[in-house]
């Protein structure tokens, strides 16, 4: 009986611990994660906005070292579709969503979002960063 009575409480205790779920990420932490990994950048991007294009969020970044860069991102499923947005010289980019381009994906354990890129050749790495700091860092 007291085992029993152990398991309840574990079991009790357990809901009241919040658990990040995909649903509870703001995209723009995944966003701003996904940038610093594919731009090896050492701080996270400046959030500057979230706009509708078509039927998405977008969301637009600027590197904390040249703010003329800004870049953006939209989350689809487990996968985070970029492009640059403006940068000297260049028109905007396109989304990067070709078969030929990198894939990008995330995923989340706790407070740790991992950043996966695979390239067209099988290559790849991932990162992790800490959810909670990402998700205060773009504030």
């Amino acid at each position: 009986m007291t085992v029993i009575k152990v398991v309840l409480a574990c079991a009790f205790v357990l809901t009241l611990i919040p658990m990040a779920n995909a649903a509870d990420i703001p995209e723009q932490a995944i966003c701003a994660a996904a940038l610093e990994r594919l731009f090896d950048r050492r701080s996270i991007s400046h959030y500057v906005k979230t706009a509708t294009e078509g039927s998405r969020k977008v969301h637009l970044f600027a590197s904390r070292k040249d703010s003329r860069n800004t870049d953006a991102c939209y989350v689809q499923g487990n996968r985070v579709i970029w492009r640059v947005e403006s940068a000297p010289g260049m028109s905007q980019g396109r989304w990067r969503n070709d078969p030929r381009d990198e894939v990008v994906t995330y995923s989340l354990s706790g407070d740790k979002l991992s950043i996966a890129l695979k390239y067209s050749d099988d290559s790849g790495d991932s990162q992790t960063f800490s959810l909670s700091k990402v998700t205060e860092a773009i504030k």
